[in-house]
Formats: structure tokens, C-alpha cells, sequence
């Protein structure tokens, strides 16, 4: 009797006030009314600025991420483009294609295929590789004083020997491509 006095007591203080113990008292429309006005209040001013925040710092993490990938996946994407274009200078010199040797001439951001033994930047017969705009070849180290590769008819092997150093204009990663005597060539 001493329980139902206290939480009768109770409730004519705070109306909206529930005696969970108590559940003869409850009324389930004031519950629903009390449970309305809570989810009716809405977000504050700093519960919004920091969900922007954090959304923005995300969305910046994310960009950045997606911005190494391109740079690498276009690094990639140039040395694969110069190891084929090597090849088919060697492959058409092996077939003796035209009757002629045939040589990649390589720039800072384009390498160019040219038959003959020595590269004329105005042959008819030139194809020109541009690389993508966020890479560049930054170092030619060959054997020889120009930036030629040429490979001899019949034997395939190439008159200058060394590394192709490819880099990403951004950030400082790097690929590289070995050229051996005999006329091999590989990514480090």
C-alpha cells in the first residue's frame, strides 16, 4: 500500500514521469507523446558541424587514396607501354621486316619506334608513344651517348645496354627497365 502511496505521489509531481515498476499507472498514449517529442527534437548545431567534419575528412582520405592509385596504375601503364613498344622493335628486327633494323628513341615524355640504324625525328615511318601526363622518363642510362635502343637484324641483340627510370611527376615513385646485350629487357 506504502509503494502505491509513494508512486501515486510521484506521478501528481511529474506527470510524464513512468513508474516502470508500477504498470497498472501507465498509459500508452503519453508514452507514445513522450517517445514523439524525443525523435522530434532533431539534430543540434554541433551534431551537424561534426558530421560535416567528418564526412569532409573522410571524402579527403578517400580522394587521396584514389589519387596514388591513378598515379601508380599510370607509372604502371607506361612502363608496360615501353616494354611492348621494345619488343616490337625487336620483333620487327628479328623478321627483317622492310629489310631493316629497327630502334626506340626515347624523350622525357614520349618514346618514339623508327626504322632504320639511327633515329631521324622526321621519318615518315615514326610512331610515337606520348606517356600519360602524370608520368615522365626521368633517367636514360644506357651504354651509348644518345637515348637509342636499336637491335641488330638476326640476332636480336641491342647496340646499347642499360636502365629506363620512369617516374611519377607527383610523388617520388619509380619503375625501372633493364636492357641487356643480347636484347632482353625486363621491369626491375
Amino acid at each position: 500500500m506504502k509503494s502505491q502511496a509513494s508512486s501515486a505521489k510521484r506521478q501528481a509531481q511529474n506527470p510524464k514521469r513512468f513508474d516502470c515498476l508500477n504498470f497498472r499507472n501507465w498509459n500508452l498514449f503519453e508514452i507514445c507523446d513522450l517517445e514523439f517529442r524525443i525523435y522530434r527534437q532533431g539534430f543540434t548545431v554541433v551534431e551537424t558541424i561534426i558530421s560535416i567534419s567528418v564526412l569532409a575528412l573522410l571524402a579527403v582520405f578517400i580522394v587521396n587514396g584514389l589519387e596514388t592509385f591513378r598515379e601508380s596504375s599510370s607509372l604502371d601503364r607506361a612502363v608496360d607501354e615501353a616494354l611492348e613498344i621494345l619488343r616490337e622493335a625487336r620483333s620487327k628486327t628479328l623478321g627483317s621486316e622492310q629489310a631493316s633494323n629497327y630502334g626506340v628513341h626515347f624523350e622525357a615524355e614520349s618514346m618514339t619506334l623508327f626504322r632504320g640504324g639511327s633515329y631521324d625525328s622526321s621519318g615518315p615511318e615514326n610512331i610515337v608513344v606520348v606517356l600519360p601526363s602524370l608520368v615522365s622518363i626521368s633517367a636514360v642510362n644506357l651504354s651509348t651517348t644518345t637515348a637509342n635502343v636499336t637491335f641488330e637484324r638476326l640476332s636480336g641483340e641491342a647496340e646499347a645496354d642499360g636502365t629506363l627510370t620512369f617516374a611519377t611527376t607527383r610523388s617520388s615513385k619509380t619503375r625501372q627497365i633493364q636492357i641487356l646485350p643480347a636484347g632482353l629487357f625486363f621491369k626491375l
